[in-house]
């Protein structure tokens, strides 16, 4: 599969326009550096469509500095996560530039568009946009001060919750000496040549390049540069001069850095900066879902089907079409073969969903798990494959998914709780297969409203201006006891599992005045059916086990937007048999499932 440049992917008072697509030809050319953290790649004379390059048009890169000021506009023109182009042209100051070869700005940019070129008041190119700054105190990065100002944790709280304080983007002029001291190939070098040929700055400033070439200045520091998966950028204190390369492990990238000669960087004024976003796939048409047949000969069961009390409630085949019709944006999908009242499954890397357009969440998913050493060759941290996230599913409509604005801002102590967890669901033969999979956990269609305590292994209080309800108890959320338990049991069948779960959509849901406007209703109880083999012997029989958890005890004693007591947790944890499951969600299960029942 090939990668293209899309242009003029934009929007008019007609709609997105999908713009044409340029394959990119990087065996023609291709240079790129991790420090700088950019790369230039040649792009096919011919859209795909037959359009010519040369319509297109290109941005000059100057190589001299003095191209714009502090305190003067930084105009940043985006695409976040490949979408339609938009403009951050306001509140857009720069405020410090890095004689590393970083600038430092204020603007309004999203997730997904790193790369994005930077422009002056003059329109023109002076940087690429890549990573966002936040605050750091101590060492950690903080809070934004409405939640608090604590310390940001990285397992449990999504990146908006940051405190951003600035961006980041490379220098163009850096850019330029790097490629004035490329090797490339024979066959590479015309083409870098002409490059460096337009380069040149028709009228120079030499005033300009003094004063801008700052020897301190706001935020003035010595940049290590990390590469990793997530670009990690460690400052260290303004007190020492000229750049410092570090040497570090990609896989430990938040742990402290060591400098070239074995010495630590100070901790004073230490400043931690993140790539912002996962790595999604935008090809929603062919994700595979939830592999039936993933537990061998023998071992295939089929997906759940819905009971009646889910008639006209379910996201089916037809809303799917009648929303594909009326907007240009949402994904095209093969529904041939399906019938109109079918529920449409949500397919995605491991797993699959089905959506309740009252709830905006799923009534089931289902999903593979495989814990098995082969698939679980990615040793990196769980942050290292980028901060939470979520993202709507572009396949469904967004008033029929439940979103971050209307339920987990307002109920602070409401976790976005993954229904297909990303441990599960956080693996592949390749990192980057493990990569796309753990990113297509954060979709809002995957997310329940969940009790921080209920659904974290160890909670902690992020509400960092009063004392921690936690404090003292031995609290460890029902998911942190069971998903344990569910591994030590996965890995006795073999290391494979299929995974069938959801919350119990009833009308005995949690109420909130919090909540009101947005109709958001609060699951009170969660299901799961683990289904495996005994053992990896051919004819090993199917075994499934069923449970029903209950998050109303730490709702009334913990609350939902900030604690009035600390009281001991009450999680109701209780085995069931897959008849009284299905009776209380009104999910069927497949024959061979209910046959395979463990339960008393």
């Amino acid at each position: 599969m090939g990668h293209a440049a899309n242009f003029h992917h934009v929007q008019d008072e007609r709609g997105a326009k999908l713009g044409k697509l340029y394959e990119l030809d990087p065996d023609r050319f291709f240079v790129s550096d991790e420090t700088l953290d950019f790369a230039i790649v040649a792009v096919k004379p011919k859209s795909l469509e037959g359009d010519s390059l040369s319509n297109i048009g290109s941005i000059k890169m100057i190589g001299a500095t003095g191209k714009v000021l502090t305190w003067e506009p930084v105009n940043v023109v985006q695409h976040p996560f490949g979408g339609v182009r938009q403009f951050a042209l306001t509140n857009n100051t720069l405020v410090d530039i890095l004689s590393a070869g970083f600038l430092h700005y204020l603007a309004d940019t999203h997730r997904g568009s790193s790369g994005a070129p930077l422009f002056n008041k003059d329109w023109e190119l002076i940087g690429l946009h890549h990573c966002g700054v936040p605050r750091v105190e101590n060492g950690q990065i903080r809070t934004k001060p409405q939640l608090g100002g604590g310390v940001w944790d990285p397992y449990k709280d999504d990146d908006d919750d940051i405190d951003w304080i600035a961006n980041e983007g490379t220098r163009v002029s850096f850019i330029v000496e790097k490629l004035q001291v490329l090797q490339v190939s024979q066959k590479e070098q015309p083409i870098l040549q002409a490059l460096l040929a337009s380069t040149a700055d028709m009228i120079p400033s030499e005033q300009s390049i003094q004063k801008n070439e700052l020897k301190g200045g706001l935020m003035a520091t010595t940049v290590f540069n990390i590469s990793a998966p997530v670009t990690i950028h460690q400052y260290a204190a303004a007190t020492t001069t000229g750049a410092t390369p570090v040497a570090i492990d990609a896989g430990t990238a938040l742990a402290t850095p060591r400098l070239i000669d074995g010495s630590a960087p100070p901790d004073s004024d230490r400043q931690i900066f993140i790539e912002k976003s996962l790595t999604f796939d935008p090809d929603y048409a062919n994700r595979p879902g939830c592999d039936l047949r993933f537990l061998g000969a023998g071992g295939e069961v089929d997906l759940p089907r819905l009971g009646a009390r889910h008639d006209e409630k379910f996201y089916s085949v037809k809303d799917y079409k009648e929303y594909f019709a009326e907007y240009r944006d949402v994904p095209e999908l093969d529904v041939t073969g399906l019938s109109d009242g079918d529920p449409l499954q949500l397919k995605y890397f491991h797993y699959s969903l089905v959506m309740h357009k009252d709830f905006k969440m799923c009534i089931w998913a289902a999903s593979n798990l495989d814990y098995t050493d082969e698939m679980r060759q990615d040793s990196r941290r769980r942050e290292l494959y980028g901060s939470e996230g979520w993202r709507k599913d572009p396949r469904v409509p967004p008033w029929y998914q439940l979103l971050g604005k209307d339920v987990y801002d307002p109920g602070k102590r409401i976790d976005r709780g993954h229904i297909v967890r990303r441990e599960d669901s956080c693996w592949g033969l390749t990192p980057e297969a493990t990569e796309l999979a753990n990113a297509d956990t954060f979709h809002w269609t995957n997310c329940t409203p969940q009790h921080e305590a209920f659904n974290q292994e160890n909670p902690t209080d992020r509400r960092k201006y009063h004392a921690s309800i936690y404090d003292g108890l031995d609290v460890k959320g029902i998911w942190g006891r069971f998903e344990g338990h569910l591994a030590k049991q996965i890995d006795k069948a073999g290391g494979q599992a299929i995974l069938f779960a959801g919350p119990v959509l009833d009308d005995d849901f949690i109420k909130s005045d919090s909540f009101t406007d947005s109709g958001a209703r609060i699951p009170r109880k969660f299901w799961k059916v683990v289904v495996c083999r005994e053992s990896r012997k051919r004819n090993a029989p199917l075994l499934a086990f069923g449970y029903v958890f209950d998050q109303s005890e730490p709702v009334e004693r913990f609350g939902l937007s900030y604690p009035k007591e600390s009281l001991d947790l009450g999680f109701k944890e209780r085995r069931e048999t897959l008849e009284t499951i299905q009776e209380m969600t009104g999910v069927l299960f497949d024959e061979r499932v209910l046959k395979a029942d463990q339960a008393f």
